[in-house]
Order: C-alpha cells, then sequence, then structure tokens
C-alpha cells in the first residue's frame, strides 16, 4: 500500500532560533506549498523530528495551519493537507502587503507618488483609529503599480503620538506590517478588513489615471495591536484586473457558536 505522503530527509530545516511556533509554521507551509505533502503530514513525532522541536512547538504550528485552512485534522491522528487552499494566490487572510500581492499575482511591483503628511482626523477616522475628530495623524499615501501600470492607491493613517521615528520616504517598507514594527511603538498583531466594491469616482479617476465608472475594490482596513488598540487605519483601492482575492471557508465545528 502507498505512503499516504510523500517526505524527504531534506524538506524540512531543523529549526534553533525563537519564536520556534512562527518558524515551525512557515516551514511547515512552505513545505505544503511546494508539494512536499501531498494529501497528509507525517506524524507528530516525524514532525518534530524533522523540525528539531518539541511536541507542543509542532501541534502549535499545526492548530496554525487548520486556523489559515492549509490543513484539517481528522479523527484520530490523520492531518489531511488541502491542497486547493495552499494553491490560492492571494488568501485574504495572508496578511502580507501589497507589494508582494502584486509579485504573488505575477506582475512587476514598484511604487511612486509616495507622500507623508500630518492633519487633524476626521469623523470617519476618528472611529477607526478610536480617537477624538481633530486629533493629530499621520498620513503616508502611495500608489503601487503593476508592471508600471497604476494597480493600488493606498492612504495608511496613525496617531502622531505612536511614531517613535519619523519615516524616511526614499527607505519607507513596502508592507504596513513591517513599517509598523520599524517605526511606531507598537507592532500590528492582527487586521480586520472590510471590502467594499464600488465604481471609480473623481478622487480614484485622479489616483488611479482609470475612466470614470470603472469597477474598483475599495478596502478599509483596521489594524490592532495584540491588546486590541487599533494601530492604523488603511484606505486602500484596488484595480482588479491586477489584484484579485481569494475567500476561504469551512463548516463551522460542532458546539462552537
Amino acid at each position: 500500500m502507498p505512503n499516504a505522503f510523500v517526505t524527504k530527509k531534506t524538506v524540512l530545516e531543523p529549526i534553533g532560533v525563537i519564536p520556534r511556533e512562527a518558524l515551525a509554521t512557515a516551514s511547515l507551509r512552505s513545505a505544503i506549498e511546494s508539494g512536499a505533502f501531498a494529501t497528509q503530514l507525517p506524524s507528530e513525532n516525524e514532525l518534530c523530528q524533522q523540525l528539531g522541536v518539541s511536541r507542543s512547538t509542532v501541534r502549535a504550528a499545526v492548530q496554525s495551519l487548520i486556523e489559515q485552512g492549509l490543513v484539517t485534522k481528522q479523527r484520530g491522528s490523520r492531518t489531511l493537507v488541502n491542497m486547493r487552499v495552499s494553491q490560492l494566490k492571494l488568501p485574504l487572510n495572508a496578511g502580507i502587503g501589497f507589494w508582494d500581492l502584486i509579485s504573488q499575482a505575477g506582475h512587476q511591483p514598484s511604487t511612486k507618488n509616495e507622500v507623508v503628511l500630518e492633519r487633524g482626523a476626521s469623523a470617519d477616522i476618528a472611529e477607526n483609529l478610536e480617537c477624538e475628530p481633530g486629533t493629530p495623524v499621520k498620513v503616508i499615501s502611495r500608489l503601487f503599480c503593476a508592471d508600471g501600470e497604476p494597480a493600488i492607491y493606498l492612504e495608511d493613517m496613525f496617531l502622531s503620538s505612536l511614531l517613535k521615528k519619523a519615516p524616511k520616504l526614499d527607505s519607507l517598507p513596502t508592507s504596513i506590517y513591517n513599517f509598523a514594527e520599524a517605526n511606531l511603538v507598537s507592532p500590528i498583531g492582527y487586521t480586520i478588513a472590510e471590502l467594499i466594491p464600488i465604481a471609480s469616482n473623481a478622487f480614484t479617476v485622479e489616483k488611479l489615471s482609470l475612466p470614470a465608472g470603472t469597477p474598483l475594490l475599495h478596502l478599509i482596513e483596521r489594524h490592532f495591536q495584540a491588546n486590541d488598540h487599533p494601530v492604523v487605519a488603511s484606505y486602500v483601492w484596488v484595480v482588479d484586473e491586477y489584484v484579485r482575492f481569494s475567500v476561504y471557508g469551512r463548516k463551522r465545528r460542532e458546539g462552537v457558536t
């Protein structure tokens, strides 16, 4: 009877630095996406040996993969690989920057028209950042291009008081997650995004050089610290000719409400 999974001696690299759980998750995810595990993960013991980590670390990593939709735990010891999910190019829960999204969609990314300014928070921004209207906020606006064509325009906004060092236009990280870690007093723990289909108006016609009425995807993202306090509010307009997102869903577990 053939093995239910395919494994090689060099599939997974041993891990020797902290955080071990995150590195174990990344290593497993990479192996799954490369097709190293065709139908299911190896046993827990084998994963411990290949990764060089404890059972608790392997279990935490597998649980993370379950939450990402990459694997499904069945009764008993089998952990099945969801190959269709692993092949999704742009899952919404990936938590990666727009530069990488454009690259993963098969285009050459670039940025231009990057601007950093300060202004008082409008009522809408104040609500998303949980501050008083008029509170000073920094705004970083930039245009992401795909193969030289406008693809994504976004404005990242955060309280000026959260800035630990002034950002430099010539060295802005392309990901808001990397920017927050390098420039704000608190990194981003998680993100909640609202997706709204819209037609381009005068604002987006100017920013994205599109004809009026062109279909766009508008994202309103709220980035939070691990303690649930908002760090950054991002307003994003996406041309779906270059970037399209995938949504993964699964059956709710029994007893979970």
